[in-house]
């Protein structure tokens, strides 16, 4: 804690909204803004990386959109983990076949056809994405030194998007649940594909 002088001359400007000096630094709980920035900051520095897999599938998405010219919003995210082979994809289609691919078809015609959003896309690093932080938090739960596309999947459906909830109405509440339950069952999928 530093005098507001020096805060911003040489720190960059973070606020906490509702913090004092005494709150800031005992924090009552874990959803207190100054545990949330540490959290954060731990996460972005120290926290477990992107698999080299998960890692070039978000980046191929996020040049798409850029080429597009059109903001990153959740339905670019999940089109990118529904990809044909993996995870996401065998686990909405053990619950309703085809449903990875008509949910595929709809992203993308939402993003060719639908989307308008002023602005434009908007460069960011992956590690400040809210759903990645999450995926990494899943991650380090489960002791893993890398964060997976399952890590992420799971992430994006607990997180409350627009487009999360428009798949719990296709899916139906109960097949939702079933996916949730897949996804936090730890199972690999590929154990239950046929040789």
């Amino acid at each position: 804690m530093v005098e507001q002088e020096s805060a911003g001359r040489y720190f960059a400007v973070r606020t906490l909204a509702n913090t004092d000096h005494f709150s800031t630094v005992k924090p009552d709980g874990f959803d207190h803004p100054a545990h949330k920035l540490l959290v954060e900051f731990w996460l972005r520095h120290y926290g477990p990386p992107l698999s080299s897999e998960l890692c070039t599938l978000l980046d191929l998405s996020k040049e798409d959109m850029r080429a597009r010219n059109l903001p990153y919003f959740t339905p670019a995210l999940l089109l990118a983990l529904l990809n044909v082979d993996g995870f996401p994809s065998w686990v909405l289609n053990e619950i309703r076949p085809g449903s990875a691919e008509e949910l595929r078809n709809r992203f993308r015609l939402f993003l060719d056809c639908e989307l308008r959003a002023p602005g434009g896309f908007k460069d960011f690093d992956w590690y400040d994405h809210p759903d990645v932080r999450e995926a990494q938090e899943f991650s380090l739960r489960g002791n893993f030194s890398v964060v997976t596309e399952t890590h992420l999947f799971r992430a994006v459906l607990y997180s409350e998007s627009k487009t999360v909830a428009q798949i719990k109405d296709y899916l139906g509440e109960k097949d939702f649940g079933r996916v949730l339950y897949l996804i936090q069952s730890g199972n690999d999928y590929r154990a239950f594909t046929p040789e």
